[in-house]
């Protein structure tokens, strides 16, 4: 299992955000901003952050599946930015969790598939990238070799993106 370190600002709630590959620390800072500074905004992303944090920290996969599931199936207020962010964080949980064998795989393709799809835009951050990382691995288990090629190759180039604009 991933060892899952960082921390995420969501209206100055800070909670274990993002994930290393090594066991080398590594801190994240996602930013989720609201357009809209209304109650019921800042109610969903502190539920998702919460739910978020739990599942992070829980050992057992199928308290981290209902949690990360819970986040997608929440219904987004209208005004939230970066409501994408949370939601393809609790994607990437959910390809991890259910990556164990074949069948798994299939499932997490088939729920994350879409939210990853080429014809939509997905935000130009680590998230993005780490979300296509785990969809590729999902679709190579299934047995998805050019899904998983697409996977990769586009997390490759939003990191190239996101490496080129925090260059000077």
């Amino acid at each position: 299992m991933r060892r899952r370190l960082g921390w995420a600002l969501a209206w100055g709630l800070f909670v274990p955000a993002c994930t290393s590959e090594s066991e080398a620390l590594r801190l994240d800072v996602v930013d989720v901003e609201l357009s809209a500074v209304g109650a019921e905004a800042r109610a969903y992303v502190r539920r998702c952050a919460e739910d978020l944090a739990r599942a992070r920290a829980s050992a057992d996969p199928s308290e981290r599946e209902a949690l990360a599931l819970a986040v997608l199936e929440r219904p987004v207020p209208s005004g939230v930015e970066g409501a994408e962010l949370l939601r393809l964080e609790a994607a990437e949980m959910l390809c991890e969790t259910w990556d164990s064998d074949a069948a798994g795989a299939r499932r997490a393709v088939a729920l994350v598939g879409p939210m990853l799809a080429p014809r939509r835009r997905l935000p130009l951050d680590p998230i993005s990238a780490r979300a296509l990382v785990c969809l590729g691995d999902a679709a190579d288990r299934a047995g998805d070799t050019d899904l998983a090629a697409t996977s990769y190759l586009r997390a490759i180039r939003l990191m190239q993106m996101l490496q080129e604009e925090a260059m000077p």
